[in-house]
């Protein structure tokens, strides 16, 4: 190691109130345990904490030990109740932040899940309103007497999203805390218990990914137009929609008269 590097360690290991030899030693720690093979290392707990940091956690931990119900059964809300625990388990995340337990850590920030970036975050949203735009264009054309099958009608429903697939489990997360009795309610019965509370037990993401791309080219090739009703799709535009969702492997079956919409066509 030469001169300056060991000064700008030392600089480092001040800045956090450690020793030299502390901060090479729990960065090592924390280079093996990130491949910890007990699984007890999620993705976002630090490596280490200052003693700074330790001691705001701890307190923040102490201080709703305090203020919080004493049990489950009295919490306001189920999410308070799943998240938050009760008095008791405040205080061993308090214990683990005061004793530096690094390898207690994921225990501490367990409910914090890496970040969703704007460009998923933004793909949830377009999804949702198109799913809106597609379920009032149906019961426009319907109302008016036009025929929409139903198996192209199911294929161009929103329905949740694998939660056994990490990635999709992200998206679905999200799609719960944006959607309420206010905000794109319509998705509210796919949340239900009825539909396992948006589970879909088989990958969507590229299902919708495939039907948001022909839904984009659509609205890309409209004019700007006055009304918002002018937005609603035609049956021609829904099909092209069921068209795009259909697995690529089944299209050729799918257009000549196929099953569209059955199990095989609605494939990732």
């Amino acid at each position: 190691m030469d001169d300056a590097m060991r000064s700008e360690l030392e600089e480092l290991a001040q800045s956090r109130g450690v020793s030299l030899s502390d901060l090479v030693r729990s960065t090592l720690e924390g280079l093996i345990l990130r491949d910890d093979p007990r699984g007890r290392w999620t993705e976002t707990a630090p490596r280490t904490l200052t003693t700074y940091e330790r001691q705001m956690l701890a307190m923040q931990h102490r201080i709703l030990a305090h203020v919080m119900p004493p049990t489950h059964e009295e919490a306001p809300t189920e999410d308070c109740a799943h998240v938050e625990g009760d008095p008791d388990y405040q205080r061993q995340r308090a214990q683990i932040l005061e004793g530096g337990y690094v390898t207690e850590y994921s225990d501490v920030f367990i409910s914090t899940h890496p970040e969703l970036t704007a460009d998923e975050c933004t793909f949830v949203m377009d999804l949702l309103d198109m799913f809106r735009t597609i379920t009032v264009s149906i019961q426009r054309l319907r109302g008016a007497g036009q025929s929409i099958g139903d198996e192209t009608e199911r294929l161009l429903q929103f329905d949740g999203f694998d939660y056994q697939v990490k990635a999709e489990t992200r998206l679905l997360d999200y799609v719960r805390h944006l959607v309420s009795e206010t905000r794109w309610s319509e998705v509210l019965p796919v949340l239900g218990p009825d539909h396992d509370y948006g589970n879909s037990h088989g990958p969507r993401l590229e299902l919708y990914q495939r039907i948001l791309g022909e839904y984009q080219l659509i609205r890309h090739e409209q004019k700007p137009r006055l009304e918002l009703s002018d937005y609603l799709l035609t049956a021609d535009q829904l099909q092209r929609l069921a068209d795009a969702g259909t697995h690529p492997s089944r299209r050729s079956d799918h257009q000549s008269g196929g099953t569209a919409g059955s199990p095989s066509t609605v494939e990732g």
